[in-house]
């Protein structure tokens, strides 16, 4: 029997590091300082692994550089003589494979340094065997595994300005500037990032590394200043770093007799400086006090003169931005004047305003204790909009029609804001609201208890409530309050929703990580959580017969719930069952029609269940197989024996199990015998079995057609079928029997030995006739017990094998003989094989008999198996979302073993189209030389098990085939999976796929 499995207690509480959660009432709402407790990726990571503790202490995780090693810090010492000393490389391991040497950096430190530098964002799976250092260790600890990946790479060019080699010759001048790149990159492919022209002539670049981690410093020389104003051309191009960034950007070069400000910036370097460039070199010999000052502040900056650059090393600590004053009185050396006086804000660095839950699951249901409090963090904010939005419990069922539980798509259908209000974070008691604070939203004021009632919480910001520090705007002081229409919906609303709320009028794209502009801020940057305040679990159980199974349980203490009203409705929001629950918790209904929502109810406390196909829980990790039942009734045709001839009685046996006892006494069984070309030959009925058990007769006539006919049972409504071979066929003379020590034969069985027994049908020896064997490969599926969901066999592989004679010889006095075989090299097998064995045992007169022998034989050593995800109702996985590869590796008796190393491979296949099977097999596509995969990767398994995670981005969608090899066997496996984009239910829209309807077929055998 089949079940589909939901729950609302695993998939749907959230976890909130309180003790107890609060209930849901109005009037208003409060902000609770809370204490900052900012667990890094390390720390969750520790405690996932914390059967570890023992052994170690840290190890390299979160994203790295791609010249980092890779470090594992060990609990306990292993002695000082260690330090320095290569341990080999078969205590890492890596997915995808890394080359390098591993040593001891300390007595209790393990390094692994890569030969080559690391890729530029990749993720990569380490596992450290604990067994070498620790031969102690428990098996079930013995390979510590961990994860990270590596920096994806980026540039930025800084320009610092124009410079002079000496205040003798103003002619030559150079520009000096940077590089900065997220991740190191030698300094031969960054010099091909930039180049400079100037009048149409290339400019000399000298480059150094800084001291600067991932700074690559650059001087153009030998520039030219003229009489008249010049520039040069910087050409950026990132192809040589693998970043795929280009542009150009234009550098104004001043004139000869044009003295001006050409730059102004905040230098990290040196104590945090504002550096002035000049187009002159400066007057050393000036006194400079009051000429240079911040427009806020009386004191007098530290300034030094180094020829054309003035630096200003503020004498207090400036946060946000701060205006800097240059009076036009600094002279240059040839006595020259600023035009005008010359200011400009300095931007300092600070975070910008943002807000986030502490919680970032979405999971709605919270137990109702004393009210209800949700933590969130916020920073560069002194306040925040909150905004609840109340989804009725009329229209529950309504929103679970789009929805599922914790979702928020198209609330105006079924909900309304029922307040919004503007908290001030600036009057908590936080002192620094420049940095990430954790507040406490208490809801237990603001929500009114409506039993069964959603609500949805919004927090967001506007650029009034920002401390973000910004230069002088020019734009208006504030945008007006945006107000959601939740009234009737416009034409198109449904795809449009709160389009304008995210890109009000005004927006520029450019400026959406500005904080300084209006596009920064928006419902884009607001946070929602949907709540549901209930104490009720419930758990589902589906058969295919209509049986729903209801448990409830409550979420304080785990005891079932008795007398709580369940009803059941249809996805049309119609009722079609309803009950209460026994002390067990347990409700039971027979639901002919398909259920879609379980309400639950019981005093103030309310629970709702989605039933459909996406909500049920996965159970292609668990072996559910079985039989169907046919409206409730099993059946079962047999008969006295395999194959019939001509003219034969055959004598059929129908076996019925009736367990609901629906069908009624003496109920008649129908059979129908049914020739190869469909025909209906005889009908019989029987009404009087002998317990369950129903006789069949039929006659053949002496000419029947030959072939494989069928018997119909047909009762109740429900028909089973059965096969009746009906051959003409030369009797044997002789008992042959082939016998082998084995039922299975595997790798290590290559040269097999059987014993050969012969025997007239009489009894008597048949010694001396001459036996002759022929041995035929043929491909089966390959099965293990407990791995059901799993696929052992490559479709990728072509296995052809001839039928060749594999033993000739004489049997002795006794009728007896030893006879061995080879079964040769299978290395293409794609799985599992059978090797068939077709006997021939020769009469002194010349006639023979017959006799056909088949034996699994399983040719690998250990076999590899893959499990895909079940997708969606399709059948299709989703693009643009990581998709767990479940790998399995089994020795030829379905053992586990470990293996590192697997190689796995994805190729892109095309459709597969009714008109045109040429070239269509998947081995055209994986096994010819010019094919090359989509990606690649590689999987370790450890007590059998692993997995490797898939990923397949827009704009690729459509048929995949996977392949994963054991390189140590030589097995391999594959699957073909599908891969659509989300919210697309067909090709048709993305235009890719023209002619015919695709039709997609697959069948259980190449062969019927």
């Amino acid at each position: 029997m089949h079940l589909k499995y939901f729950t609302s207690i695993s998939k749907l509480i959230s976890h909130f590091s309180l003790s107890r959660l609060l209930t849901i009432t109005i009037l208003t709402l409060s902000i609770l300082p809370a204490c900052q407790t900012n667990k890094t990726k390390d720390e969750t990571s520790a405690s996932l692994n914390s059967k570890y503790a023992d052994f170690i202490s840290s190890y390299t995780s979160g994203v790295i550089s791609v010249i980092d090693p890779i470090k594992v810090k060990l609990a306990r010492d292993f002695g000082d003589s260690l330090v320095g000393q290569d341990i080999g490389n078969d205590i890492f391991s890596f997915s995808p494979p890394i080359d390098g040497n591993t040593y001891w950096q300390d007595n209790r430190t393990l390094v692994f340094q890569p030969s080559a530098n690391l890729k530029n964002n990749h993720s990569y799976s380490a596992t450290l065997d604990l067994k070498v250092l620790f031969p102690t260790i428990d098996n079930d600890r013995e390979e510590f595994s961990f994860d990270f990946q590596t920096l994806q790479q980026n540039f930025e060019i800084n320009i610092g300005g124009i410079k002079l080699y000496d205040k003798s010759n103003l002619k030559r001048i150079k520009l000096e500037g940077n590089i900065q790149t997220a991740d190191y990159s030698i300094l031969e492919n960054i010099k091909k990032v930039v180049t400079a022209r100037q009048s149409g002539k290339q400019l000399v670049i000298n480059w150094s590394a800084s001291a600067i981690k991932n700074q690559y410093d650059f001087v153009i020389e030998e520039i030219v200043r003229a009489d008249e104003p010049g520039s040069i051309e910087l050409v950026l191009d990132g192809t040589a770093i693998d970043v795929d960034k280009s542009e150009k950007q234009i550098i104004e070069i001043p004139s000869l007799t044009d003295y001006k400000v050409v730059s102004a910036k905040l230098v990290h370097d040196d104590g945090n400086y504002i550096s002035i460039l000049f187009s002159d070199p400066l007057d050393e010999r000036q006194n400079l006090s009051g000429l240079v000052r911040f427009t806020d502040d009386n004191s007098n900056p530290r300034v030094v003169i180094n020829l054309n650059e003035l630096k200003v090393f503020p004498t207090r600590e400036i946060h946000g931005s701060a205006e800097i004053n240059i009076s036009s009185s600094i002279k240059s050396i040839n006595g020259s004047k600023l035009k005008s006086d010359f200011k400009t804000n300095i931007q300092f660095t600070q975070i910008k305003p943002d807000v986030r839950f502490v919680d970032s699951n979405n999971k709605p249901i919270m137990p109702s204790t004393d009210g209800l409090v949700l933590p969130f963090e916020a920073v560069g904010l002194k306040a925040v909009d909150v905004i609840v939005v109340k989804i009725y419990e009329n229209n529950i069922l309504q929103y679970l029609q789009i929805n599922s539980l914790g979702s928020n798509d198209q609330l105006r259908r079924v909900g309304k804001p029922i307040i919004k209000k503007t908290i001030p974070l600036n009057t908590s008691g936080v002192t620094n609201l420049f940095k990430w604070n954790r507040f406490s939203l208490d809801l237990k004021d603001i929500i009114s208890a409506e039993p069964g009632a959603l609500y949805e919480v919004q927090i967001g910001f506007q650029k009034k409530q920002s401390l973000y520090s910004c230069a002088e705007s020019t734009e208006p002081s504030d945008l007006e309050d945006f107000d959601e229409s939740w009234g009737a919906e416009d034409d198109d609303d449904s795809y449009w929703d709160q389009y304008e709320s995210y890109y009000f009028d005004g927006f520029n794209w450019q400026d959406r990580d500005n904080p300084c502009t209006f596009s920064y801020y928006g419902k884009r940057r607001s946070i929602n959580k949907i709540l549901l305040s209930s104490d009720m679990g419930i758990i589902a159980k589906k058969r295919d017969d209509g049986i729903l199974h209801v448990f409830v349980t409550n979420l304080l203490d785990t005891e079932p719930m008795q007398g709580v009203n369940i009803e059941v409705f249809d996805y049309q929001q119609q009722l079609i069952a309803s009950g209460k629950t026994n002390k067990e918790g347990k409700a039971v209904f027979d639901v002919k029609e398909e259920p879609f929502i379980i309400v639950s109810k019981k005093d103030n406390q309310t629970g709702y269940l989605k039933l459909d196909d996406g909500s049920s829980l996965s159970l292609s990790n668990f072996d559910i197989s079985g039989k169907k039942l046919k409206n409730g009734l099993k059946g079962f045709i047999y008969g006295e024996r395999g194959v019939w001839r001509p003219a034969d009685t055959v004598h059929l046996g129908f076996i019925l199990e009736d367990m609901a006892k629906e069908i009624p006494v003496q109920h008649p069984v129908i059979m129908e015998l049914h020739n190869p070309m469909g025909q209906l030959i005889a009908r019989k009925v029987s009404s009087k079995p002998t317990g369950n058990m129903y006789r069949f007769d039929f006659l053949t006539a002496s000419d029947a057609p030959t072939g494989n006919w069928q018997a119909k049972a047909k009762v109740g409504g429900a028909v089973f079928y059965k096969t009746v071979k009906i051959e003409t066929i030369k009797p044997n003379r002789l008992k042959v029997k082939l016998t082998f020590d084995k039922d299975k034969f595997t790798a290590t069985d290559r040269f097999v030995t059987g014993d050969l027994s012969v025997r007239w049908l009489s009894g008597a020896k048949a010694g001396g006739l001459k036996a002759e064997y022929e041995l035929l490969l043929t491909p089966a599926k390959t099965i293990f017990d407990g791995y059901n969901n799993y696929v052992f066999d490559d479709a990728s592989k072509d296995f052809y094998s001839d039928r060749s004679m594999a033993y000739s010889g004489k049997l002795n006095a006794e009728g007896n003989a030893r006879v061995s075989i080879d079964l040769g090299r299978t290395m293409d097998a794609p799985g599992a094989l059978n090797a068939k064995l077709f006997g021939k045992v020769y009469e002194e007169g010349g006639n023979f008999s017959i006799t056909t022998v088949t034996i699994p034989y399983y040719p690998y050593t250990s076999f590899v198996g893959v499990n895909t995800p079940e997708g969606d109702k399709r059948g299709m996985l989703l693009t643009d979302e990581d998709h767990k590869i479940q790998i399995v590796t089994v020795d030829a008796d379905g053992k586990p073993v470990s293996r590192k190393g697997l190689k796995v491979k994805l190729y892109k296949l095309d459709w597969r189209w009714w008109w045109d099977n040429s070239y269509d097999y998947i081995s055209n596509y994986v096994g010819t030389s010019y094919s090359s995969p989509y990606l690649t990767g590689s999987a370790n398994t450890t007590n059998g098990k692993g997995e490797w995670t898939l990923r397949v981005n827009k704009p690729d969608w459509g048929r995949f085939f996977v392949q994963i090899e054991d390189p140590e066997s030589g097995h391999s496996t594959g699957k073909v999976i599908y891969l659509d984009w989300p919210g697309w239910a067909g090709k048709g829209k993305r235009g890719g796929v023209d002619g015919a309807s695709m039709l997609d077929f697959s069948t259980d055998k190449d062969v019927y």
